[in-house]
């Protein structure tokens, strides 16, 4: 059996590429597992998104909490000693008869997660991929540190969020900005709204909102959040510049609510808990959009879906199938087997 682990230098997409990785070795017949030994929470309370994601997506029979099994703020980790035969033991439980483990180590955005993840890498001896977020200014220096830290268990990085080309813009060249400073790209994964949008059910808990009608529509996909406008007339060709949207308007503007009704779109928020009336609902059901109704006002409900687009989790049909597509044209797995010797 061969281990893996994958790496991030924030919330950008690690799960995924876990995801992908897991279900292409799945593809070539490989048996496969996943481990989360560790999951960094805001609070005591315990966080199973990305490992109910996992199991979802490699069709485990663990449950999330065999694969998910110690939960730590970052005061905690800084501070945590004497965990390593946990790690071990999860490990043993969930790779039994398995040929590769899939190891999902923490976003490396301070120093004692970094610690933690060399520290891992040495305990369940496992080969490591960096998984970067594509910006302008990215440097080939930095991941090339930070990846050489884990010494020959390095294989390389895995970028993603890449722009693509535009008219009269050409795609970056990650692949050579990143190369001539000794690292080895094993993938770039482009910009995709669909694989990173959030789903309407992800928004639903975010904003604690009630489903008035749609319930079983709630796995669509949000890629754009557009609000509502002063006129009715004006609504109507501003909702219709985006698809595969959020609209969030107030409760209280219904004739907003039906514009924004007759335009193609996943989600429509209701905020400032006014209940619609049976219109929006008997329209919402006929074009099958879900409608959903929370206490928040809209500038609060905005920013609480923008700061958790960035970390949306990769769940849902739509985003599965998307997954396979992207991976399939971006990654070398040519290069992730021969390192993995497999």
């Amino acid at each position: 059996m061969v281990s893996l682990l994958v790496v991030s230098s924030g919330p950008i997409g690690k799960t995924t590429v876990c995801a992908g990785i897991g279900r292409k070795l799945i593809e070539k017949g490989r048996k496969v597992s996943y481990l989360k030994p560790a999951t960094l929470v805001a609070s005591g309370a315990p966080d199973y998104q990305d490992a109910a994601t996992m199991k979802e997506a490699l069709d485990l029979a663990e449950s999330p909490e065999a694969l998910s099994p110690v939960h730590l703020t970052v005061q905690q980790l800084a501070q945590a000693q004497g965990l390593d035969q946990k790690f071990k033991a999860a490990f043993a439980a969930v790779s039994t008869g398995k040929d590769v483990m899939i190891i999902e180590g923490l976003s490396a955005v301070d120093d004692a997660s970094g610690k933690f993840n060399i520290m891992l890498a040495d305990l369940l001896d496992a080969r490591v991929i960096t998984v970067v977020r594509y910006t302008p200014s990215m440097s080939g220096v930095n991941v090339a540190a930070a990846g050489k830290a884990f010494s020959v268990r390095w294989l390389g990085a895995i970028v993603t969020a890449v722009p693509q080309a535009r008219p009269g813009k050409a795609a970056p060249d990650v692949k050579m900005t990143l190369a001539k400073d000794g690292v080895m790209v094993l993938g770039v994964i482009p910009e995709d709204r669909t694989l990173f949008g959030i789903s309407c059910a992800e928004v639903a808990r975010l904003l604690d909102a009630r489903v008035v009608t749609g319930s079983k529509l709630l796995d669509k996909t949000i890629e754009n959040i557009l609000l509502g406008v002063m006129t009715v007339d004006s609504g109507l060709e501003y909702f219709r510049l985006k698809d595969h949207k959020a609209a969030i308007i107030r409760g209280d503007r219904p004739d907003m609510a039906l514009a924004a009704l007759q335009t193609s779109m996943s989600c429509l928020v209701l905020t400032g808990g006014v209940e619609p009336p049976s219109v929006v609902g008997r329209t919402a059901d006929d074009k099958k959009v879900p409608v959903l109704l929370t206490g928040q006002e809209t500038p609060a409900a905005v920013e609480l879906i923008e700061k958790a687009l960035p970390q949306a989790k990769f769940r849902g049909a739509q985003k599965v199938n998307r997954l396979d597509d992207l991976v399939a044209k971006s990654v070398d797995f040519d290069g992730i087997f021969k390192g993995l010797g497999i």
